[in-house]
């Protein structure tokens, strides 16, 4: 699972979970319609639990670049929000084939926040009551509106618990700008 954060003339760029693709040195990517390319590793956040992929654009037939787009991170809407916001996320990932695969829709718990209760202790999680899946790690998170709201991470289950948390946006856009030394997101 990822989303496309950044287009340039050569490449696209991919975020992702670091756990998601920690293994590899190149990755297969399947877009909307089914089709495939492979992707390099181009940067990874253990600490935060972020990884980014590169395709190259000729890897890409002209009929899917032409329908591509950027997922647009309002930083700017982001900072505005109270820690509990009363807002409903959603998150969709599809098959290889471009199909639906799950969506699992549910409300903001807290913007910014920790937790001890996982694989992991990272610095700054976001809580949702989306109820994440096997699978959804590495996928964005949006609001009602279409807002970027997180990067899916981890779940906790078991003794009646069901918790999923994100990567915040201020960490993934701070991880961005320190690896590739420019801004993924709009005022």
């Amino acid at each position: 699972s990822g989303f496309i954060v950044e287009i340039t003339d050569e490449e696209i760029i991919i975020a992702t979970n670091q756990h998601v693709v920690k293994k590899f040195k190149t990755v297969d990517v399947f877009f909307f319609d089914g089709s495939k390319a492979t992707a390099t590793i181009v940067g990874t956040a253990y600490d935060y639990d972020l990884g980014f992929v590169s395709v190259k654009r000729e890897d890409i037939s002209q009929e899917v670049l032409d329908k591509l787009y950027t997922v647009h991170i309002n930083k700017g809407y982001w900072d505005t929000l109270e820690n509990e916001a009363d807002l409903e996320l959603g998150v969709r990932c599809i098959y290889e084939s471009g199909k639906v695969w799950r969506e699992k829709t549910g409300k903001l718990v807290y913007k910014q926040g920790t937790t001890d209760l996982m694989w992991r202790k990272l610095p700054q999680v976001t809580r949702v009551s989306t109820q994440l899946f096997h699978g959804a790690s590495g996928s964005a998170i949006f609001d009602i509106n279409g807002n970027f709201m997180g990067v899916a991470t981890y779940i906790i289950t078991g003794a009646g618990r069901y918790e999923s948390y994100c990567s915040t946006v201020q960490t993934f856009c701070d991880v961005y700008e320190e690896l590739f030394e420019e801004s993924v997101y709009y005022q």
